[in-house]
């Protein structure tokens, strides 16, 4: 989702290079090339509203897939085998019993920190990632050429469809990259820390041996000008929202002030009945407007639209 999410912050900055280039008359089309996180995207666009995308590279294949899954690196170890079984094996806490289904948002939002966090330890798991973009372009500067941004956006609308073995916490998904497993899942490079202040609503409910949490999350607003911008904080804890301050814009345009709408968040996590996380599913809707200068000239276009992740996770 944080590729994604940069991905759409890049291409609204695209987008006004694209309206300048035409305003201004200097080229009949424009290639905007974005790299992200190692991965490229790029779509070229006429005048004339057609959009040609990048060829997708072909996939790389995975490594072997791991079985056996190592101990977990939680702060608390499993108890010694008495009885000359595995001992190196996790303990079948039974957390997924009905038993223990969390009861009120607080410890829900506790429970949905324990299972993304204990997953981010993980050694050797497969994972398989399936995430949709569909956005459009609501608001053009140059009302004549909103036909033609929308083009531009279905040549960045390519998804994710792959599964990433994963061993030691490393694998290599399906541009040749790799990839760790602590960035993989969401947030990237930190630990989910959400609290029941930041959702609207936290449930859970039986779903198999286990259970099913949903969350909702409030609605937030962000915002950036003049090099600084603000984070949707309660967004953040579970997920990666952009960073406009970061981008590095093509052919020297800059955003000189961008607003994002987050209305809120909604995430279900499936916990299996030995307290595993088996399913991850991210739906996060998001609407977005921005202020582009390139060549002295000021343009601005608006975005709206949704981002979609499902993972299943195989231990």
């Amino acid at each position: 989702m944080k590729k994604e999410l940069k991905v759409i912050a890049v291409v609204l900055a695209g987008i006004i290079v694209f309206l300048a280039g035409f305003g201004l008359g200097t080229s009949k089309g424009i290639t905007i090339d974005v790299k992200v996180d190692g991965a490229s995207s790029s779509a070229s666009a006429s005048a004339s509203g057609t959009v040609t995308p990048a060829p997708t590279p072909a996939p790389s294949p995975a490594p072997s897939e791991t079985n056996a899954p190592a101990p977990s690196e939680s702060t608390t170890a499993p108890a010694p085998a008495s009885d000359g079984s595995d001992a190196s094996k996790p303990a079948d806490s039974n957390a997924g019993a009905p038993s223990a289904i969390p009861s009120n948002p607080k410890e829900v939002a506790a429970k949905y920190n324990e299972v993304i966090n204990a997953l981010k330890q993980q050694k050797n798991v497969s994972i398989k990632k399936v995430g949709t973009v569909n956005i459009e372009c609501t608001d053009c500067s140059v009302g004549i050429l909103k036909g033609a941004v929308n083009s531009i956006l279905k040549g960045f609308m390519k998804g994710t469809d792959e599964t990433v073995s994963f061993t030691d916490g490393k694998g290599t998904n399906s541009a040749g990259e790799e990839v760790l497993l602590n960035h993989y899942i969401v947030p990237a490079d930190r630990e989910a820390a959400v609290t029941e202040n930041d959702v609207v609503s936290a449930t859970a409910s039986p779903e198999g041996s286990g259970y099913k949490m949903t969350l909702t999350f409030k609605s937030e607003q962000a915002s950036y000008a003049n090099g600084s911008g603000t984070d949707p904080i309660s967004h953040k804890t579970a997920m990666d929202p952009l960073n406009l301050a970061t981008l590095e814009l093509p052919m020297g345009a800059e955003i000189t002030e961008a607003s994002m709408t987050y209305p809120g968040a909604t995430v279900e996590a499936t916990v299996d009945g030995s307290g595993n996380l088996v399913k991850l599913h991210l739906n996060l809707p998001l609407e977005g407007s921005g202020t582009g200068n390139l060549k002295g000239m000021s343009l601005s276009v608006g975005l709206k639209g949704v981002l979609d992740d499902n993972f299943e996770i195989t231990y």
